[in-house]
């Protein structure tokens, strides 16, 4: 092997090199790392010494492929050797062991890369996309709000006063300068500089936005549509509607996302609800509009909401009743993603600002107190549905149930399934129709009732196949039709017991959840959430150690563990930064075409040329338009008789152009524009359409100019 091939073999044995230690590191021993680590420069140099044989490609790769099974057959003869010979020890034999087949291994896949990214173009990134995949790899775990993995870049992060995120984006600039390391090969010096000047500025811009734009961004997460942008992909005909909607119908929930954490609730105090499940309302629903409930638009109606975040100063709601059967618990709520509305502990009686933990990781954050329901008392069977003192209309809307009969009669067959001395019972009633939901329906995210005028009638005396949203319409609206006021409440829900014994409790997009709520005189509002048996798998555990991180941070205002982060910057809006690169790419085509003008237009009004630079040159602006320019290296006399055939005055021009220039006597200039005009003719000839006019389009071919 040459010296040649070896240096030129060197940038990407190196990068290869580096990515096998990243993707053997924590799968084999030491001394295995360290040979495929030598097997990686080995395998590039001997790809490089392939790609330079006359071997076809197929049996060059063959050949680079061997040495995999050559390292798996030592491995094999090592094994029937240490069989018959007393071992030198455990750890020694899987050292020795392992060696031949990482380096094996190793050695064959650097060299096919290399093999392949020499002889095929279009390969020629293989070697820099591995080092930047395999740098990738361990770092997938950091997505979607995973602040803490991977374990080994959290911990020394975080240890650091440092979001892992910085570090992240180091490995990541890294993996892209040894990418480029790897491209390096067969680049002029110029390319090489510009390419690692543009790595510079592109980290050094990176170093700048990255601490003042937030060090982490959840993606948005609005399963339920609280955000008003309902509708799911592929729904057509009812997109319009569904984008008008707040918690709209679904045929389909993306619980791709369902991980993703979106706000953490710091605990002020070890209260919990009486069914053991923490609801956090963000809207009722409580208007039927002939299709579904609403949100009420009549005065009086859902006056326990916050109608949004907290201002300057707090929000308080007059407190539920059923004191003696409720408790006060503070909170402080962090958000991760934006909510449109505030996510309240129920029932919220006061939210108020508070101070963002840390703004390079949270939106925002508020602190609520709430009267947490936290047992039914046995006086409760036989309180009255609903609040003395609401208006008629009020307490109509709540009662209000659709038209269609099926809604009563089902209704009438569930009271009859109660026992006599139970019917009377508001309570009793409203738990009734939700055992019936639970026997009689199934939960599942994937349904097909969106598009009936009805939704909830589609589901109830359809396949009963629904999520949450039918669920809780069907448990409202049967209340209802059982003399119970009733609407519908939407947020997130999480078992009590997700707080893992901790005072913190992280809320999920898959914890985003719709249920039934009933009003009852001395106690305010219920939940009524029926759970059927579910078609689909179950969500996962909440992490209990991103769980006591976020936690953490959310507590920690005065000592914030990412330390010296300014104020988050206000990045332009899409729709900006699109009218300004709108802008800068019309003044960019503009000025092309105005240069490129400018040197067809030359020769006509300058007269006074005597080389006739001027009609060569934009002769020479025309050829390379049609991709007949001249390559680098080739001499003027040699590009124009590679052309004699396609374009015969060109040659003609070109002698008249040098004999200007080498001689003493001025070109003909009625002559060499003449010739120029011959030279369209003849491409015109030549080249097609297509090609003329794409090239006519392009505003800086005329750069290509030689």
């Amino acid at each position: 092997m040459t010296g040649a091939v070896a240096r030129d073999a060197l940038p990407a044995g190196l990068v290869l090199a580096a990515a096998a230690a990243l993707l053997w590191s924590g799968h084999a021993t030491l001394l295995g790392i360290a040979a495929a680590v030598v097997a990686a420069v080995a395998g590039a140099a001997g790809g490089e010494a392939l790609a330079g044989s006359r071997l076809r490609l197929p049996a060059a790769l063959l050949l680079a492929l061997s040495p995999a099974g050559a390292g798996l057959l030592l491995g094999r003869l090592l094994d029937l050797l240490f069989a018959r010979v007393p071992p030198p020890g455990p750890e020694v034999i899987l050292a020795i062991l392992d060696a031949p087949g990482t380096a094996g291994a190793t050695f064959a896949v650097a060299a096919a890369l290399v093999l392949l990214a020499r002889r095929l173009p279009l390969l020629a990134p293989l070697p820099a996309a591995l080092v930047v995949l395999v740098a990738s790899l361990p770092l997938l775990p950091h997505r979607g709000g995973m602040i803490h993995r991977p374990r080994l870049v959290a911990e020394l992060a975080w240890s650091r006063g440092l979001h892992p995120v910085l570090i992240l984006a180091a490995l990541g600039a890294a993996a892209g300068f040894l990418g480029l390391v790897a491209l390096a090969r067969g680049r002029e010096m110029r390319h090489r500089a510009r390419d690692f000047l543009l790595l510079v500025v592109l980290a050094g811009l990176l170093a700048f936005v990255l601490p003042s734009a937030g060090l982490l961004r959840v993606p948005p997460v609005d399963p339920l549509g609280l955000g008003g942008k309902g509708g799911s992909r592929g729904e057509r005909g009812r997109d319009a509607r569904a984008r008008k909607e707040l918690l709209p119908f679904r045929d389909r929930v993306d619980t791709s996302r369902a991980n993703v954490p979106a706000a953490v609730v710091v605990f002020h105090d070890d209260v919990a609800p009486f069914d053991g499940i923490y609801r956090f309302r963000q809207a009722a629903f409580s208007s039927w509009n002939g299709r579904r409930l609403v949100r009420g638009l009549l005065p009086g109606l859902d006056r326990d909401l916050f109608p949004g975040l907290p201002g300057a100063g707090p929000l308080r709601r007059s407190p539920p009743p059923g004191e003696d059967l409720r408790e006060r618990l503070a909170t402080t709520v962090a958000l991760l993603a934006d909510h449109p509305l505030p996510p309240v502990l129920v029932d919220g009686i006061e939210i108020a600002p508070e101070d963002n933990p840390d703004p390079s990781l949270f939106r925002g954050a508020f602190r609520a107190v709430s009267s947490v329901l936290v047992r039914l008392d046995p006086s409760l069977i036989l309180a009255e549905a609903g609040d003395p003192d609401w208006p008629a209309d009020v307490r109509a809307a709540y009662l209000s149930v659709p038209e269609d009969p099926r809604y009563r009669q089902l209704a009438t067959e569930i009271l009859e399934g109660m026992p006599e001395g139970e019917r009377r019972s508001p309570l009793l009633r409203a738990i009734a129709a939700g055992t019936w939901l639970e026997k009689n329906t199934l939960y599942s995210v994937r349904t097909k009732h969106a598009a009936a005028p009805d939704p909830t009638a589609s589901f109830l005396f359809g396949d009963r196949v629904g999520y949450c949203v039918h669920l809780a319409h069907a448990a409202a609206l049967l209340c209802r039709a059982l003399g119970v006021p009733a609407r519908v409440a939407a947020g997130y829900a999480s078992p009590a017991e997700n707080r893992g014994g901790g005072s913190a409790l992280v809320l999920l997009a898959g914890d985003a959840h719709a249920w039934c709520e009933v009003y009852l005189a001395g106690a305010g509002w219920v939940p009524i959430d029926p759970s059927p048996p579910s078609l689909d798998p179950p969500t996962p555990a909440p992490d209990l150690d991103l769980q006591r991180l976020l936690g953490e941070l959310a507590r920690s205002r005065d000592q914030r563990l990412v330390r010296e982060v300014p104020t988050p910057l206000r990045l332009p809006s899409i729709g900006v930064v699109g009218r300004w690169l709108a802008i800068l790419l019309l003044a960019w085509f503009l000025a092309g075409h105005a240069a490129k003008t400018w040197r067809r237009l030359a020769p006509y009004l300058f007269p006074a040329d005597p080389a006739g630079r001027l009609v060569y040159r934009a002769t020479l602006d025309r050829l390379g338009e049609a991709g007949l320019g001249r390559r680098p290296g080739e001499t003027r006399e040699a590009h124009a008789d590679r052309l004699a055939e396609r374009i015969p005055s060109f040659r003609a021009l070109t002698r008249l152009h040098l004999a200007a220039v080498l001689g003493t006597h001025p070109v003909d200039r009625p002559g060499a524009l003449r010739l120029a005009r011959r030279v369209r003719r003849e491409l015109v000839r030549a080249v097609p359409r297509w090609r003329r006019l794409v090239g006519l389009l392009a505003p800086w071919s005329w750069r290509r100019t030689r």
